[in-house]
């Protein structure tokens, strides 16, 4: 019986020199487990729980590597560039002139950019937080969202978000309204302006400085551009993109923002195949655009230009945009780059 004893406490004993010989390396190991446990179990509420695409923020501009859109290099090899031909704007059909030296010095590359695609943004995800007695909210799951209503905390405005086509309206919201005396300037309207948005969380960085498009005793509207490196938006229909900012001068409120973009793009920089030969060329096989140097006595000289983004098949491709310095009549020709 003693000799079992002690054969038992000299097993015990092995066994605990054993533990106590390896136990930081199985301690090391738990806790590795338990670890690696914890992060997945993590991984997994952050994916569970993922901020729906309808809440996320996309970058406006995301850069890709350059000649990035396969289409373009189709439209290239089938020489559909070469087709492209300059846009005139014009209420009249008048005489216009463009030499050579009204052409400016062309850059080496330019950026051709195309909007960006989203998902459609489901239903699905909001569906738990929807509280409506009798129906049954399954049959949701398959709808798409395509227009959010908001009211701001402080019940100022309403604010209207168009899914498919990325703009955002806003509406005063308030019923009654407090005339005020004093008079604002149209500096200081553009600040409240510009006030209003920031605290709604709208930016300016891709607008340009406002113009005035319509002004009455009470009320003033102002155009912002839209522009993207540096570049105006011209759409397919050849009009400027824009969003207007009215503003009620008696009783000192912004009473609405219409057409503000939230569009985000994709970038791809191609090198510039063309000369000022080969745009005069283009110009010229248009009947009532004059290139020669000194142009006819009554042709209207396209004296101003810049550089903008032209609409396109999805596209917003360089081009020129050439004015006249005559105010009675809107006068524009586009010629694309690309």
């Amino acid at each position: 019986m003693t000799k079992e004893v002690k054969t038992n406490n000299e097993t015990m004993k092995q066994y605990y020199q054993y533990y106590k010989k390896n136990f930081k390396f199985y301690f090391v190991g738990f806790c590795f487990a338990i670890g690696l446990f914890i992060i997945l179990f993590v991984l997994w509420i952050i994916s569970f729980n993922s901020t729906p695409q309808l809440l996320s923020n996309p970058k406006t501009l995301n850069y890709l590597e350059d000649n990035a859109f396969w289409e373009i290099w189709s439209w290239e090899n089938e020489k559909k560039w070469n087709k492209i031909k300059s846009t005139i704007i014009s209420a009249y059909p008048i005489l216009y002139h463009i030499w050579e030296n009204q052409i400016p010095s062309l850059k080496k590359s330019f950026y051709i950019m195309k909007n960006l695609e989203t998902k459609d943004v489901s239903v699905n995800p909001l569906i738990k937080y929807l509280r409506l007695p009798d129906t049954k909210t399954k049959w949701f799951k398959a709808w798409k969202v395509e227009n959010i209503l908001f009211e701001t905390a402080d019940q100022k405005y309403y604010v209207s978000i168009d899914l498919n086509h990325k703009k955002i309206e806003i509406f005063n919201a308030i019923e009654e309204y407090i005339e005020q005396e004093e008079e604002f300037s149209e500096k200081e309207i553009k600040k409240i302006i510009k006030s209003e948005l920031s605290k709604l969380g709208l930016s300016l960085k891709y607008y340009w400085d406002p113009t005035i498009t319509e002004e009455s005793s009470s009320e003033i509207t102002f155009f912002y551009p839209r522009i993207i490196d540096d570049k105006e938006l011209w759409n397919s229909n050849k009009k400027q993109e824009w969003f207007s900012a009215t503003f009620d001068k008696e009783q000192w409120i912004l009473l609405n923002i219409l057409n503000y973009d939230v569009q985000s793009y994709q970038l791809s920089e191609y090198q510039l195949q063309k000369t000022k030969k080969d745009i005069l060329e283009t110009l010229w096989n248009e009947w009532n655009i004059d290139t020669t140097k000194k142009g006819q006595e009554w042709s209207i000289p396209m004296i101003k230009w810049k550089y903008i983004y032209l609409e396109k098949d999805g596209y917003y491709i360089p081009a020129l945009l050439f004015k006249s310095d005559t105010t009675n009549i809107e006068k524009n020709i586009i010629t694309p780059l690309f």
